[in-house]
């Protein structure tokens, strides 16, 4: 028996945390494991938030990736604001940026970014990058800890080769863009839980984003992105997520009985964070309605409940 102990506690040292051996769960790197690693070479570090924020400070030799409203992935005009460029025009600007997929790869915001680290996460799962983790606490647990940072000037990464990125699951991302009337078709169905993490007054129909119309979509359970968070941005625990959740109204994982969960906001970024969470609770299916409320309000065949 002390065998098994002594191999079984070797291994778990000795693992890197983008070991297969969570499965599909994905990785969740506190601010220490990543001081551990800063240095190690095949790793890159990218900074979700927007301009201003990554020039007055971010993790050193982070590179800058914008997974906002204001970033280079997604549209600047449109009926549909913030929606999400072709995903092979994404993979151009992953290509630029160097974010290979044979790479391990950090993402991070912090709680004024609106969770564009898991926004980004989402996308390059659905791409096939394997080698990838969300930063816990992002850049406000980063600086408590006083790890190293940098200001003012971008870090930069070699580009990617373009053969590195033609195994990567552009349809998958595709897929991924879901569009509301079939989502609604699908809630008809009684086989999908939409779960809105927008704030309770837009839930209830203010509008504070210029939406056609406001409220939440047919049957929303409600839960606001900012409750799954600690006061210095680390998740909360699994017990307590999973707690929140259901008092929400949403099934624990191994209840769900095959159910699509959804989150969604009002243009995919705080979904996104909340998609990553889900993930990472270990519910078997959940997608990000990426385009949100945005789109589903400019679609008046569609409804929209109050209250």
């Amino acid at each position: 028996m002390s065998n098994i102990i002594s191999i079984t506690l070797f291994l778990s040292c000795c693992l890197l945390p983008f070991s297969a051996r969570a499965g599909n769960i994905p990785q969740l790197w506190s601010a220490e494991t990543l001081l551990t690693r800063l240095n190690k070479p095949n790793l890159v570090i990218v900074d979700t938030r927007n301009a201003l924020a990554y020039r007055k400070g971010h993790i050193k030799g982070a590179v800058h990736l914008d997974a906002g409203c204001s970033g280079p992935l997604v549209h600047q005009s449109g009926k549909v604001p913030c929606s999400l460029r072709d995903p092979d025009e994404i993979v151009n600007v992953l290509r630029k940026k160097g974010l290979c997929p044979d790479l391990s790869v950090v993402v991070y915001g912090d709680r004024d970014a609106w969770g564009a680290e898991g926004r980004l996460f989402w996308i390059l799962k659905k791409l096939g990058f394997s080698k990838i983790a969300l930063l816990d606490g992002g850049y406000d647990r980063w600086q408590h800890i006083s790890g190293p940072t940098g200001a003012l000037f971008a870090n930069h990464m070699e580009a990617c080769k373009a053969s590195n990125m033609q195994h990567l699951a552009i349809d998958k991302l595709q897929q991924a863009y879901l569009g509301a009337t079939d989502l609604q078709s699908r809630h008809q169905k009684n086989n999908l839980i939409f779960l809105d993490v927008r704030t309770r007054a837009e839930y209830e129909g203010e509008i504070l984003y210029r939406e056609q119309r406001g409220g939440h979509l047919p049957g929303a359970l409600h839960l606001h992105w900012q409750d799954l968070w600690n006061d210095n941005y680390t998740l909360k625990s699994r017990e307590e997520l999973r707690s929140r959740l259901t008092k929400a109204g949403l099934p624990l994982p191994e209840q769900a009985g095959g159910k699509l969960i959804v989150p969604y906001c009002t243009g995919g970024i705080r979904s996104g964070f909340a998609w990553f969470v889900l993930h990472w609770l270990g519910y078997p299916e959940v997608e990000n309605y990426d385009n949100g409320f945005w789109e589903w309000a400019t679609l008046p065949e569609l409804p929209v409940n109050q209250r």
